[in-house]
Formats: structure tokens, sequence, C-alpha cells
């Protein structure tokens, strides 16, 4: 029996993240369904879906026995025990407003834990999430999921940060006619990636499918929890960060304009929040949609430098194009039996588990933190109302990230060469 199989995971949280995404994840995973055990907040709106996956142990609590930091103390009793008693790291996929609360009691008691991403939605607790990932420790022991820098943006992360160690099989590199690429030829193309940019477009318009609503994760959209700003905000900027696009100390000359699209039928509206600067050298765009009309649906994105360079991505593929003076060069992907959703960094925090309190970050948590905090920060613009029209709406969106002053706004992004022999890195 795989070794997977028999490990025992703990999963605080039962909502759409958990059912629909994380848990599928651990079984695809070869975790045992029998083997994942799952403590909530009542009501669960997944119990039967739980249930279809062979999750046999889930135990549900009342909220309004919460303490002050959003913590059941009931709950965090009966999950801890069962993770000592079996051995088993903890996966906090509850509501952001409560993670610092789990994170921190289940650091306490000694055991292995990942925290699902926002870290945290609060001013107040970045800097004590800090305190945990930079250097002590009990932060040694936390793992911090974060969606697209570990998952859909993974080539993007890994190309940009020569450091970064991950477990064999996840990604595959091949060159441009299919060669096998080393680590010296890996090498060649980071140090042309050390150069200034001159434009940059990270995109993440979403549509109604992959979009929260007052009925559906309505608590991701309350202002008193940073609303999408955060939520979703945290993904285009946190790339930005770790692709070198950006540094952490300039994210506050970002400017931010947010249009609202009115006649979307689900409660919330369609709408867009953008992070820009053009400061003549350079040109980023940074964003986000959620409710798009489906024909204007994209995720991805492209960095072009100065001396030739260009990287375009896909998040959806999960894979991404390098070029120099427009011919490619090498592309990158997710490989193909990893593509299902939440798979990846999935089996980054099991690989962190296996090796422990030993284990180099890999999560890029402090980075993620710094991000959280600079979005925080950023003034909050005026609301602009447009129309329903979905081609006004294109033709906005368009203008947001393809304005004519963007260099080389009209080139497709390229994908990965389907015809490519595969080396999958060691």
């Amino acid at each position: 029996m795989d070794s997977a199989e028999l490990r025992h995971i703990v999963v605080i949280g039962a909502g759409d993240c958990a059912s629909k995404r994380l848990i599928p994840a651990l079984i695809l995973s070869g975790v045992d369904p029998g083997n994942i055990h799952v403590f909530a907040v009542e009501p669960c709106a997944f119990n039967e879906q739980l249930e279809a996956l062979g999750v046999t142990d889930l135990r549900l609590y009342r909220g309004d026995e919460a303490r002050a930091d959003h913590v059941v103390p009931s709950l965090l009793e009966d999950a801890g025990s069962t993770a000592k008693e079996k051995g088993a790291p903890v996966i906090v996929a509850s509501p952001s407003f409560a993670h610092l609360g789990y994170v921190k009691e289940f650091l306490k008691a000694e055991l292995l834990v990942a925290c699902e991403k926002p870290l945290t939605c609060f001013p107040d607790e970045v800097d004590e999430f800090k305190r945990l990932v930079d250097g002590s420790e009990e932060g040694r022991s936390l793992f911090c999921l974060s969606y697209y820098a570990l998952e859909k943006g993974l080539p993007l992360t890994f190309i940009a940060n020569p450091n970064m160690d991950i477990p064999d099989g996840l990604l595959e590199v091949v060159g441009a006619n299919g060669e096998k690429l080393d680590q010296h030829d890996l090498r060649n193309i980071r140090e042309k990636l050390t150069g200034p940019i001159c434009e940059a477009k990270i995109l993440l318009l979403e549509g109604g499918e992959r979009s929260n609503a007052d009925d559906y994760r309505g608590w991701t959209v309350d202002p008193e929890f940073g609303g999408n700003l955060i939520e979703t905000g945290i993904h285009p900027v946190l790339l930005a960060v770790l692709s070198r696009v950006i540094k952490v100390e300039d994210l506050a000359k970002l400017q931010t304009t947010e249009g609202i699209f009115e006649g979307y039928p689900k409660g919330t509206p369609s709408t867009y929040v953008q992070h820009s600067w053009d400061d003549g050298s350079i040109n980023i765009s940074l964003l986000f949609g959620k409710h798009i009309h489906a024909e204007n649906i994209f995720r991805g994105g492209n960095i072009i430098y100065k001396n030739g360079m260009r990287l375009d991505f896909d998040f959806d593929r999960k894979d991404m194009a390098i070029s120099y003076n427009d011919a490619l060069i090498a592309a990158i992907r997710v490989s193909p039996e990893n593509q299902a959703n939440y798979v990846t960094q999935v089996i980054q925090f099991l690989d962190f588990a296996d090796k422990g309190r030993s284990y180099s970050r890999n999560d890029f948590a402090l980075e993620q933190l710094n991000a959280l905090s600079a979005l925080m920060k950023l003034p909050k613009n005026e609301q602009i109302i447009y129309g329903s029209d979905p081609e006004e709406q294109r033709k906005l969106l368009v203008g947001l990230y393809d304005a004519p002053q963007h260099r080389n706004a009209s080139r497709p992004l390229r994908s990965f060469p389907a015809s490519c022999e595969v080396l999958k890195l060691c």
C-alpha cells in the first residue's frame, strides 16, 4: 500500500474551498478519503459531496460558541486530539478571518499545519503572522498555501526563484524543439530574466462559476473582511512580487481603479479592480474581475523585458512560454497528471509534512504577508458604474490591459508546444 494511503489528514472547514477543491486534491494525491477528518462550523452545504467522495468523518460545531478570535473551542479540542492520535497534519481551510486563531493553537500543540490563502484579512494580524513565519521555531511547522503562486502560476514562480525546491515530477520543461533542458540551460534563461522590465500584465478575469456572491462564499465580499480586494487581489500582486515585476516597497505606488457592471442576475454585480503603474519606463497592469461575461473570461498574462526576453503564461493551462527576440526558446508547465485543481500545492504540502521542521521554506509566506499588508494600505477609490452590455465590457477591459501605449499589446499569448518531448525536473 502507498504511504500516502496510510496518511491521516485533519481539515478545518467544509466550505467551497475544502469540499470542492482541497479534499478532492488530497484524494487524487493518494490519501484515503476514510483517513480525512473534517471539522467545521454548521451548517455544511457540502455534506452529500463529502459523502460521495468517501469522507466518513465529518463533525459539525455551533458557530455561536466561537471565541473573539473566531475559534470554536470544542472544534479546536476535538481536531487537535484527533491530529495527535493519528499523527496527522492539519490544514486550516476555514474562512480567512478565523485562520490565525486556529494556526496559533495547532502550532502551540506542536502539529504540522497548512493554512489557506489569504493568511489573514485583518491588518492587525499581519505582524503576528510575520513573527510566526519569519524565523520562529513554531513557524517552521507552518506551510502557507497559495493557489496561484504554488499552482496556476507555478511555472512563473519557479523560473523567477532559482532557490525554489519542488517535489520531483511537478513540472515539465522543454526547449523550443523538444530538446531536454538541464540545470545549466535553466541558469542561462534565468540570467536573462534579471534585466529591466518594460511591461507586465497579470490578469484574473473570472466568470460566475468561480465568483463569490451573497449566497455563495458571501463572507469574501464583506468589506469587514477585505472583500475581493484581499481574497482575489492577493494573487496578481503576489505573483508580481515573486516574478520581480515590482518590489514590495513599491506596491504603495500602484494606482487602484474599481468598476461595477450593472445587470448581473446573481445578487453580486460584475466587477473589476485594476492596480496599475506607468512611470514612462515600465507599465504594470494587475487586473482581476468577478462575474465577468463568459466571452471576456481570461486568466494569464505576460512579462516583457527590455533585452528581448518575454514570458507568456496561461493560468488555466498552468503553462508558460519563454521567448527571446520573438523566438520561442523554452516552455514550462505543470505535468498533465498534476493538472487537477489544488493537486500541486497539496503535493508540496505533503512533501513539507514528510520532511518536517528541517525543510526550507518554499511557500513564500513572508512575501504573501508583505503583499497583503501593502494591499490593505492602498487607498480605496470610488467605484465607477458601467452598463451590462458584454461587448462594452470587453472594450473596457481590453482598454485597461491592452491600451495603445502598451508595447506588443496585440500579440497573442504563446502556450506549451504540444509536440515537444517533455523532461520532468529532478
